[in-house]
């Protein structure tokens, strides 16, 4: 794609090369004046008066008598000056300027040239911290490089950056993975030996308990699955026509008796149905999870409003409580993976902390974005946005 911007590194490069010489004709061309003004004050000086006067005319009109005109210059200048030979004065004078100008246009060149190879230097060094596996290095900005160059350094930077985020981020997630899995593995096996041991009753109750934390084991593994599809963008979606309105009226009546045991009033407002093309299962997973979300966070004796709205080539779906929310500085990491706001409460409730990262999986395959913010009152406001017809990723 061509480079519209003025300031490229391929214009730095190219005018500075062209000023360089540029400069240096103009210095050889100054230098050549300067001698011959010299040469001829020099000259002209030790001539007789009557001679000078002569030339003086003769100079104003060669025409009168070009004869006696080169008749002086050859005695004044010698006769190799008016010869047509590389060793003829006027030769030696540009090859001497030539020489001299050569010298300072190269240090010029090197002092012009340094701050391009200071930043590229420092690309280098910081490139190989970076291939050593050191994501919180910096390249440092040169000041006089060229401008493309520069916003380079800076893309790195935040390249580098970015990658210091996802190593730190792959770090906590194996971390919590790795706790996630152990706690109902760990609670199985210690059920089972405790039954072995006769500690417990090898009874229907027992298994039962057994059997629970490994569905919860069984559903974190596939929640881990499907979120490594979604990161690697295998992710399968059915796409179809839907009501959105429909959908969410469908996942209210599944989750009534849990509503009404968490005394959460929830109402549904919509001008008219939304239809939009999108997979119905994988965007019912989402409205569950900020079901879910809703019933175990906003407390006994609160509402949650969803409304829908449709515009030109979007529909817009919030979900507003007027629960406790969540502190402000939670709000960034809401759809990191194992990520609660209250962790003990969260994990006894049965949460594992990945279910707004999937939700917010599902909305990106969907071309959507989920977000959350705090409202002016207390609660969370919750948006998705899903495009009506555009195509899937």
């Amino acid at each position: 794609m061509k480079n519209s911007n003025k300031k490229t590194l391929w214009r730095w490069i190219s005018l500075r090369i062209t000023l360089l010489t540029a400069c240096m004709i103009v210095v050889i061309a100054l230098g050549m004046w300067a001698t011959y003004l010299i040469q001829y004050f020099w000259i002209t000086r030790h001539l007789s008066p009557e001679i000078s006067r002569e030339l003086a005319l003769l100079m104003q009109n060669p025409e009168s008598n070009p004869v006696r005109l080169h008749q002086i210059l050859d005695a004044a200048w010698g006769i190799r000056a008016s010869l047509p030979n590389i060793a003829a004065p006027d030769f030696l004078w540009l090859g001497m300027h030539v020489v001299v100008t050569i010298p300072i246009v190269v240090i010029i060149s090197l002092r012009t040239a340094k701050p391009l190879s200071e930043q590229f230097s420092n690309l280098k060094s910081i490139a190989e911290l970076v291939a050593k596996g050191d994501f919180t290095a910096r390249a440092a900005l040169v000041r006089r490089s060229p401008e493309e160059l520069i916003q380079f350094a800076q893309i790195f930077n935040k390249m580098v950056a970015q990658l210091e985020i996802y190593e730190r981020e792959l770090k906590a997630s194996h971390v919590a993975a790795a706790h996630e899995l152990r706690s109902p593995l760990t609670a199985a096996i210690g059920r089972l030996k405790g039954m072995l041991d006769n500690v417990f009753e090898r009874d229907e109750k027992q298994l039962s308990m057994v059997m629970l934390q490994l569905k919860n084991l069984s559903r974190l593994t596939d929640d881990l699955h499907f979120l490594s599809l979604a990161d690697a963008g295998h992710l399968a979606l059915e796409i179809k026509e839907i009501d959105i309105l429909a959908l969410i009226d469908e996942r209210v009546s599944w989750l009534r008796p849990k509503f009404a045991a968490a005394e959460l009033m929830v109402s549904i407002t919509s001008k008219s149905p939304c239809y939009v093309q999108a997979d119905a299962f994988r965007m019912g997973q989402v409205f569950n999870a900020l079901f879910e979300n809703a019933i175990r966070y906003c407390g006994k004796g609160c509402s949650l409003k969803v409304h829908i709205s449709r515009f030109d080539d979007h529909v817009e779906i919030s979900f507003l409580d007027d629960g406790p929310g969540v502190p402000t500085d939670f709000l960034p990491k809401m759809y990191d993976r194992f990520t609660r706001n209250d962790t003990s409460r969260s994990r006894n409730s049965g949460g594992s902390g990945l279910g707004l990262s999937i939700a917010n999986a599902i909305c990106h395959a969907h071309n959507g974005k989920i977000t959350s913010r705090l409202p002016a009152a207390k609660g969370l406001l919750t948006l998705i946005h899903l495009p009506i017809n555009q195509a899937v990723k």
